[in-house]
């Protein structure tokens, strides 16, 4: 009896072994073209399920400012200091997430003669944040797209308003979406060791069985 429970722990040891479950990652990653302040759509490809099991959803967002050189003209009649605020704002949000960001921030202060201009710029700006979602996935799941919407707009202005800003500022980024998930079991597969740890175990119990059957009882009369 134990010859063959030690046996059959072999065998055991052996199909445990075929077929592992495994953590995954799935990545998509995208840009989203700088352009004047507004909004705009992105698609990224849901999660099937026939996959695995979703374990969590992890978003970075990376933002971006740019502003080639303008214009501070003063529109009065006598000299004026122009404090410039500078910046944008931009945000990724759907399904569930939301990442907002200010990027480029700042104030500059310019003196501008009555009825003059001055150069200002050029400005730049970047930023990055993360979220994870943990639940409530439903959006992403399915074997077509999701939707997530980008929207941004400009921060600048001048105090006191007695004058005009000519500027383009072009906002835009990129954003990485990765599902993390356990994957579904595959057929089994063994390898070579585990293929030769099967037939010995096999192997075994053949041989212990034909030496059952070659086993006689003698009985003896005094």
């Amino acid at each position: 009896m134990r010859k063959f429970l030690a046996i059959a722990a072999i065998v055991g040891a052996a199909l445990a072994s075929v077929s592992p479950v495994a953590a995954a990652t799935i990545i998509q990653t995208g840009t989203i073209t700088a352009a004047a302040p507004g909004t705009s759509s992105l698609s990224v490809q849901q999660f099937n399920s026939s996959l695995g099991t979703l374990t969590s959803i992890d978003l970075l967002f990376g933002s971006s400012l740019s502003v080639a050189a303008g214009t501070l003209t003063n529109t009065s009649n006598a000299a004026k200091n122009f404090v410039l605020t500078q910046g944008a704002t931009a945000t990724l949000s759907g399904g569930g997430f939301s990442i907002a960001e200010s990027i480029g921030t700042g104030t500059s202060t310019y003196s501008v003669a009555a009825r003059g201009s001055t150069s200002i710029g050029p400005f730049t700006g970047s930023g990055s944040d993360t979220q994870s979602l943990n639940s409530n996935f439903a959006y992403f799941l399915g074997t077509g797209t999701a939707a997530l919407s980008f929207a941004s707009s400009s921060l600048f202005a001048i105090n006191p308003s007695s004058g005009t800003l000519n500027i383009s500022p072009l906002i835009g980024g990129n954003y990485t979406l990765t599902y993390n998930y356990t994957a579904a079991p595959l057929p089994a597969v063994p390898e070579p060791a585990t293929w030769a740890m099967m037939l010995l175990g096999f192997g075994m119990i053949g041989f212990a069985a034909r030496q059952r059957r070659r086993a006689k009882t003698e009985i003896k009369f005094a």
